[in-house]
């Protein structure tokens, strides 16, 4: 019974240092979120010389596939640009994500995070808590594609501008 009687103790002991030890640690800092646009991120990977590398490739393929008399892969390339092209759209003019568009330029991302000290890089925050902010890196990560003054101009401009509602992005006519 001696030996129950002392663990009791033992315990009883670590709680009331735990509730008598001094005052809770102050609030942490303030937790740093990167925001972008996604509508400025997709309108300058279109302008990129990165897209046009794709396209051009894509072309390539396509040249060869009907000089091989491939109908089926011409029809295949043909359908992938034409999806490709509604993606760019819904990106540029609505606020669809662009996930796809920064995935190969993780390691920038990664050094544009350390930089500004941010905990995560998102494209919008719906809520934030008392100890966070937000960061709007649309011009950092824009730059990653290496814009043009032009395009720079248009990426800053874009939120000024409401996003179109998918359904008249969807219906706009294709361009070729």
């Amino acid at each position: 019974m001696p030996r129950v009687t002392t663990l009791l103790l033992g315990i009883a002991l670590v709680i009331i240092t735990l509730i008598t030890a001094s005052p809770a640690a102050p609030p942490p800092d303030k937790i740093r979120i990167g925001v972008y646009d996604t509508r400025a991120i997709a309108i300058a990977y279109a302008n990129s010389a990165e897209f046009q590398t794709v396209i051009r490739e894509k072309k390539l393929e396509q040249q060869a596939a009907v000089q091989r008399n491939d109908t089926e892969e011409a029809q295949r390339l043909e359908a992938w640009g034409q999806t490709l092209q509604l993606k760019l759209h819904f990106q540029g003019f609505c606020r669809v994500p662009v996930s796809d568009i920064l995935q190969p330029h993780k390691d920038q991302l990664n050094q544009i995070a350390a930089k500004l000290q941010l905990a995560a890089i998102t494209s919008s925050c719906d809520l934030t808590v008392e100890n966070t902010i937000t960061v709007d890196i649309t011009t950092e990560l824009v730059k990653i594609f290496d814009p043009s003054e032009k395009t720079l101009e248009m990426t800053q401009s874009i939120s000024e501008h409401q996003p179109l509602p998918l359904t008249d992005v969807a219906n706009m006519p294709a361009h070729h």
